[in-house]
């Protein structure tokens, strides 16, 4: 199981208040006030980082209709600029009716899909007949291999692959399909 960001932070938070900032010499006040800049942001991260495509997708909404507003009242609508502002909002116009469900509960969606999932293999692997085990036995292993090389990118940067240069980059292995 990859360790979510949410894991993570409160993994470096534990490691900063426990260990570091214990370890800081009261005198050293600019880095004990640093650490706790770094502290409160990090914080501040597990608060917010899970909803960072909702804001810039919010961000997205408002300066298209801000553009579109501006365009409106423009006397010189004509002009080049406003032509290339009027291309540009086409070109973004797909990403304006983009609805995301919040993360919480796409997480529980997929959580109960995987459920699912694992019920599903686990009724073809013991009822099934021979050949549908076998083909339910091979979709499962191509599903583990792109699993694990989805995570494998996903970990990449903290250095422990041993042939990063072999994996897709993580961008290549988000986007849809």
């Amino acid at each position: 199981m990859l360790p979510d960001m949410d894991t993570k932070l409160k993994a470096i938070l534990k490691s900063l208040e426990d260990v570091i900032l214990p370890a800081i010499d009261p005198d050293k006040k600019l880095a004990m006030d640093q650490a706790n800049i770094v502290v409160a942001n990090i914080r501040m991260m597990l608060d917010q980082h899970d909803r960072q495509i909702h804001y810039l997708l919010a961000e997205l909404r408002d300066y298209s209709q801000f553009l579109q507003e501006l365009l409106a009242i423009s006397q010189e609508g004509g002009d080049r600029s406003a032509s290339e502002a009027r291309e540009l909002l086409d070109d973004i116009a797909p990403f304006l009716t983009v609805n995301l469900p919040l993360p919480e509960v796409l997480v529980d969606t997929l959580r109960r899909l995987k459920s699912v999932v694992d019920n599903q293999v686990q009724v073809f692997l013991e009822n099934a007949d021979q050949q549908v085990s076998a083909d339910a036995g091979k979709l499962v292993i191509k599903y583990a291999k792109l699993q694990l090389l989805r995570e494998r990118a996903w970990v990449a940067k903290a250095g422990f692959e041993l042939e990063p240069e072999k994996i897709p980059s993580l961008d290549a292995l988000l986007v849809n399909r």
